[in-house]
């Protein structure tokens, strides 16, 4: 008989640590982070800008990660994985600060560079901190929990986002949020252990064999991977516009931005019993074309009504996504130089992350807003067709890890 009881009593033992030093800071920081990504296009807005100067400073914090991704990994690996969170955090604290002064399109696309920055330095540490800290099953345990962390603060930021920003303005919510980090920031600076093993080795040479060595993956299951960063990333950036644009408000966005959230979250478990037992391209397939279809909804959502409608649907797409680009990366792994194929691997889907927005900005800059949004969904569908080839049939379904 399964002593149900006992499993309850040493699962919560094995993540006491961990609930202190990974989940705590990753619900303040989450809850933050996601809470902006309704806030930041909406703040831009508000200061005067375009619609595309908006779809943009979600793009730029993108593009800040990807830029930063590899000398991150640098500085990492000479300051250690506290010091990197440590540091990240503190400036995290500081970037919201300065957010809430901002007056002008131009001071939030800059900061929201620097914001990827800094974001890249907090997650490559984390990642570090975590392989270094707890053993091969522990840890897999510790990246699930983590993965659904990230799914509830989705679901709960943008809502208390909205309801702060529109009951005492952006500028207030920044500071609200930026005491959140300050506190993760001690969370972080106090009670995460410090790591002795600091690499003093330079990492070109082995980067650059990794990235010939394993061209062939990188241009096929490593671009379908871009291509499914690309689709969450102009799902999260349009809805809120398409929401503003048809005269809802900050709160309804809001609300309709957490209930896709809320699809993404009760897919979580079954995504992965689906392509752990039938392949990674079950998962794939089927969620590129919803995605695909989800964002061409987006075009012809004129109603309250129909935008909830499109963001089911792409909640249910990125639902039956979960994990699967760190899936496909650890899948294609190599034995040696593992961690800087990974690295490498973090560069090409926070690009797709990246260019989700940029395209978003560009299309809506150069035509009409519902035909710019109906160009970023056909040019999707093109990407979904080279997922169908990217994702092969056999791959190794051993481990099943989020993207976080």
């Amino acid at each position: 008989m399964v002593n149900f009881s006992k499993i309850f009593k040493d699962g919560f033992q094995e993540h006491k640590e961990p609930f202190i030093s990974i989940y705590f800071p990753l619900l303040l920081i989450g809850t933050v982070t996601y809470s902006s990504f309704l806030i930041l296009p909406l703040a831009v807005l508000d200061a005067g800008g375009s619609t595309s100067q908006a779809a943009a400073v979600l793009g730029l914090k993108g593009f800040g990660m990807m830029l930063f991704d590899i000398p991150a990994g640098f500085l990492v690996s000479r300051i250690g994985s506290k010091m990197a969170m440590s540091v990240a955090s503190f400036l995290l604290f500081s970037l919201f600060i300065l957010y809430s002064f901002a007056d002008s399109p131009f001071v939030f696309l800059s900061l929201a560079l620097v914001h990827g920055f800094i974001s890249a330095l907090f997650l490559v540490g984390r990642m570090l901190y975590i392989s270094d800290k707890y053993n091969f099953d522990l840890r897999g345990r510790v990246i699930a929990m983590l993965a659904g962390g990230l799914r509830l603060t989705a679901l709960i930021g943008p809502i208390i986002g909205g309801i702060f920003a529109q009951a005492i303005g952006f500028e207030k919510t920044f500071l609200i949020g930026s005491l959140f980090l300050l506190v993760a920031f001690y969370i972080v600076s106090t009670k995460i252990s410090d790591d002795k093993n600091r690499v003093k080795a330079n990492f070109y040479t082995s980067y650059v064999r990794v990235a010939v060595d394993n061209s062939k993956v990188f241009l096929t299951a490593g671009l379908a991977s871009v291509i499914f960063m690309l689709m969450r990333a102009a799902r999260i950036v349009l809805i809120p516009l398409v929401g503003d644009h048809i005269g809802l408000s900050v709160t309804s966005i809001g609300f309709i931005v957490s209930l896709s959230a809320a699809i993404d979250l009760v897919l979580f478990y079954p995504a992965g019993v689906i392509m752990g037992r039938f392949g990674r391209r079950a998962g794939a397939i089927p969620s590129s074309l919803l995605f695909v279809f989800g964002l061409i909804s987006l075009a012809f959502a004129d109603t309250y009504f129909l935008l909830c409608l499109a963001a089911i649907v792409l909640g249910i797409a990125n639902g039956l996504s979960t994990g699967i680009t760190m899936m496909l990366g650890t899948d294609n792994a190599p034995s040696n130089n593992k961690g800087e194929f990974l690295g490498i691997w973090r560069l090409l889907t926070d690009g797709g992350s990246s260019l989700g927005p940029i395209l978003a900005s560009l299309s809506l800059a150069l035509f009409p807003f519902n035909a710019g949004i109906l160009i970023v969904g056909i040019a999707c569908g093109f990407g979904a067709i080279f997922v169908f080839f990217g994702v092969e049939k056999n791959t190794d379904t051993e481990r099943i890890t989020d993207n976080v």
